[in-house]
């Protein structure tokens, strides 16, 4: 289901700084000087979902887009924001048979963006996160850490660009990827990729895929810590960096419960209520 309606949210200085908005065809407009922090909470079955961001010069947006639809259903959800002030986004995939999001940001000059993603998927599921970042103009930066933990035969894809348009003179970049796989059965493809079309910049990217560490599960299990136990606090410390990071301390804490939950076993699509 798709809505038919958008809904748009324009964010002015002194408006409410924790917004929440319902999922379909969302556009945000946060006007100079201004400041909040906007969550999509995304539950519905075979949803096409959309978001255009619009962030003005000296203006800060936290942006989170947590998905956790049936297991069992599709999920599909596009962002395309525009990035002249700071732009903190972060997209959390935990439901959802077949997910996924398309995140595109163009920074204009001085533009900053700061993103971040995590996947979960055990039994069949799929996630499928690709991000297309532009620096179209000069003195503009981006940082980039998306990771995947899965589980039994999950697979996740991660398709990231870098793109640097000719002009976009001393743009700073980077964007790292990093995937632990929990079981033998689980698979990713990683595709970090750059095209930079001016001098003067600092680029970089890079991918890591992984299982957990042998001598760190020996650690924890010569230490009394059953391995049941062990493996899911190691788990628990890849993942837990990406959701630390969110600045809203009552989405933070609701994200790292759904994570414990996962590691658990008992919630099955991510936690959102």
């Amino acid at each position: 289901m798709s809505a038919a309606v958008a809904d748009i949210l324009r964010i002015r200085r002194g408006d409410p700084a924790l917004v929440r908005v319902e999922p379909g065809q969302v556009r945000i407009e946060i006007e100079a000087g201004a400041e909040a922090t906007v969550v999509e909470r995304h539950t519905h079955a075979n949803e096409q979902a959309s978001t255009e961001i619009n962030v003005a010069r000296g203006a800060i947006l936290r942006h989170i887009v947590w998905q956790a639809v049936p297991v069992d259903a599709k999920h599909e959800h596009k962002v395309n924001a525009r990035v002249a002030g700071v732009l903190q986004a972060h997209l959390l995939a935990f439901g959802g048979g077949f997910a996924r999001v398309d995140f595109a940001a163009e920074l204009e000059e001085h533009g900053e963006l700061d993103a971040y993603g995590l996947m979960l998927g055990r039994g069949t599921q799929k996630q499928d996160n690709r991000t297309v970042i532009t620096h179209a103009q000069p003195n503009s930066k981006s940082r980039q850490l998306w990771k995947s933990l899965l589980d039994d035969k999950a697979t996740a894809i991660f398709d990231g660009l870098i793109r640097v348009r000719a002009g976009a003179m001393k743009t700073d970049a980077s964007q790292q990827n990093k995937n632990l796989l929990l079981s033998k059965d689980a698979g990713v493809l990683s595709k970090p990729h750059l095209e930079i079309f001016a001098d003067d910049v600092k680029c970089a990217h890079g991918s890591t895929t992984g299982q957990l560490s042998e001598d760190a599960l020996f650690y924890l299990r010569a230490r009394g810590i059953d391995e049941k136990t062990a493996r899911g606090m190691l788990a628990d410390g890849f993942a837990r960096e990406i959701l630390e990071s969110i600045a809203a301390e009552s989405v933070r804490g609701e994200a790292l419960a759904a994570l414990s939950a996962w590691l658990l076993g008992g919630d099955r699509d991510g936690g959102v209520a």
